[in-house]
């Protein structure tokens, strides 16, 4: 049951950075207040699901996408050993931006649009990962709950634009630099003659 929520928030997701522009509108939450005992088997989901690790596979993806247009911009420098620092510290700075954003916060709405999709016996059934008519419900409900969810992340991520912009800007000044210090690559050998 993990993989396909984090793949599906994941997908849905090119970076927080766009996540925060182009997100859907959540549809709007049930006036529903959640049983304690409702909240806490979302609890358990949230944590059965992992849904906090969405975090991690957006921000893997963001550094793939970032590596492969640093590559791209280098074109035959894209080895030279001076490109090495700026690319590793712009890993070291936003990866722990990225996991800042599974915090108490996230948790709490997480939880809550679980607590206030499902009923006590349905999260029961969920967690304990049986084939039931809530099964059927799980599979039913995705799409609306996982728009939700993206919604939600697409809030915290509005919170953190400002230091993973500075990232990325700070990343692509000290690429280039770097790179205009980098001896061209030598060029192909040409193909022999025919005789």
């Amino acid at each position: 049951m993990r993989r396909p929520l984090v793949v599906a928030l994941a997908c849905l997701a090119a970076s927080p950075l766009a996540l925060a522009q182009t997100a859907p509108s959540a549809p709007a939450a049930p006036a529903i207040t959640p049983t304690p005992a409702a909240v806490q088997l979302a609890t358990r989901l949230y944590a059965d699901v992992q849904a906090d690790s969405v975090f991690a596979s957006v921000g893997g993806d963001q550094v793939q996408r970032e590596g492969m247009a640093a590559k791209a911009v280098a074109g035959d420098k894209a080895s030279c050993p001076a490109l090495q620092k700026p690319w590793q510290t712009f890993v070291q700075k936003v990866e722990p931006i990225y996991q800042g954003m599974a915090d108490a916060q996230f948790k709490q709405g997480a939880i809550n649009i679980y607590a206030t999709s499902f009923t006590e016996s349905e999260l029961r059934e969920i967690t304990n990962f049986i084939e039931s008519p809530t099964g059927r419900k799980w599979g039913s409900t995705s799409a609306e709950i996982n728009q939700r969810m993206m919604a939600l992340a697409a809030d915290r991520a509005k919170a953190h634009e400002a230091p993973l912009r500075a990232a990325v800007t700070e990343f692509e000044t000290s690429f280039k630099t770097a790179l205009a210090t980098c001896p061209a690559a030598p060029a192909p050998a040409a193909p022999p003659k025919k005789r």
